[in-house]
């Protein structure tokens, strides 16, 4: 093996199970892949009790500081030319295999699929996908400069303290705008007709035409910039949308076609925002906590 090349190696779940430290020490030269299917299968063995609870501790901080790269793998398709009959290997162990398999022709590093599973290992070596056992992982990444888990934890507790107050705060301001915008809508409706729409009635080809994409533009930067935040405010006027839409139709006779359509747009507006909110906290403290609670609802 080539040292002075990049290297990329995707962990199997047995490996992570028999060496915790596979995913706790970082080097610039070696990018370790942990796909969707894998955490998956973690936290499913954790809440089992089958794996120590402080194996998801690791798997969570590693993530956060960027010690590992997630990937999702899980809705790509097998090719089953690549499988031969009888078939006596997982799905998971299919995807993994195919998935190496692929990002070998596209990275210009080595790439790897580190397993214990014999079985797995043989189908590899008949698609050609290298692999490595854990003593052959070890021993890569020993060759290098490591920084380990445990180095960084008190430089990242203030900034995780920082980030969590602040979209507490962000969240908390969300629902105080909300309530205002709610309690005083009557109020800021009739303000707005009789202060904005004379003159965009008198001016509306041309204030219309000019001002949306300028609008639009500083939206996608605001966007780009904080995408968490975005996706709280677009949630907020999707919610709120929706609260104007129920009020104007108390009367359950004045339900049409297209106060259904309005309520359709108003929560699509809602995932939206909530889309772009787990978006932008993707690589923060705040994702795992956000997955961890997606998967144990998904279980059930």
């Amino acid at each position: 093996m080539n040292k002075n090349k990049r290297k990329t190696i995707i962990l199997d779940t047995n490996i992570i199970i028999k060496d915790p430290n596979s995913i706790t020490r970082w080097t610039p030269m070696v990018d370790i892949i942990v796909p969707d299917i894998v955490v998956r299968e973690l936290f499913s063995l954790s809440n089992h009790g089958r794996i120590s609870k402080n194996l998801i501790h690791l798997w969570e901080e590693s993530g956060y500081k960027q010690f590992i790269k997630e990937v999702e793998i899980d809705n790509l398709v097998i090719d089953r030319r690549k499988v031969s009959s009888p078939n006596t290997l997982s799905r998971t162990d299919l995807l993994l295999a195919q998935y190496t398999q692929s990002l070998s022709g596209k990275s210009g590093s080595d790439v790897y699929l580190a397993t214990e599973d014999r079985k797995l290992e043989e189908y590899c070596q008949s698609i050609g996908v290298k692999t490595l056992r854990i003593s052959d992982f070890s021993r890569i990444v020993s060759e290098y400069v490591t920084t380990d888990l445990s180095e960084t934890n008190e430089s990242i507790g203030s900034e995780q303290k920082k980030l969590i107050r602040f979209w507490v705060v962000s969240f908390l301001i969300l629902l105080i705008c909300t309530g205002i915008t709610l309690y005083f809508q009557d109020k800021i409706i009739k303000y707005i007709i009789n202060s904005f729409l004379p003159m965009l009635h008198k001016n509306y080809k041309v204030i219309i035409p000019s001002s949306l994409p300028v609008i639009g533009i500083l939206l996608y930067w605001f966007r780009s910039l904080q995408r968490g935040l975005y996706g709280l405010v677009e949630t907020g006027v999707g919610t709120v949308g929706a609260m104007y839409i129920f009020s104007i139709n108390d009367n359950q006779n004045n339900i049409n076609s297209l106060t259904v359509i309005s309520i359709i747009g108003s929560l699509y507006v809602i995932v939206r925002g909530l889309d772009n909110f787990y978006q932008g906290i993707k690589g923060s403290k705040l994702e795992p906590y956000v997955r961890k609670f997606l998967m144990e609802k998904q279980k059930k």
